[in-house]
């Protein structure tokens, strides 16, 4: 989940308009409502804020790379916009379920 969704969802869970958030948070309506439509990505410390005014801590955790990830394909769609890689995930599904399909004979 992106900070947008995770903020927009508690957000939403705490029953709090765009802005009681920011008023608790100490910044503006409009710099919730561009965060939660995905226009600006959040600082760490921001997200941090939102979140602990929404009762919530943020933690931050590193995963390494298996030895078998292809960094060519992560770097192919790190330009693309979230719905792009949305986009591309799902045809590259697609695409998956159609060979899977046809190694079974179907």
């Amino acid at each position: 989940m992106c900070a947008a969704q995770l903020v927009r969802q508690l957000r939403l869970d705490a029953d709090l308009s765009q802005e009681q958030l920011a008023i608790r948070a100490g910044t503006t309506k409009t710099a919730v409502s561009r965060l939660e439509a995905g226009r600006v990505s959040p600082r760490v410390e921001t997200l941090e804020r939102l979140l602990l005014c929404l009762g919530y801590r943020l933690e931050l955790t590193a995963v390494p790379l298996t030895p078998r990830t292809d960094r060519s394909q992560l770097d192919a769609v790190a330009p693309l916009s979230p719905t792009q890689r949305l986009d591309h995930a799902l045809a590259s599904q697609a695409s998956l379920t159609n060979l899977v399909g046809a190694a079974r004979g179907g």
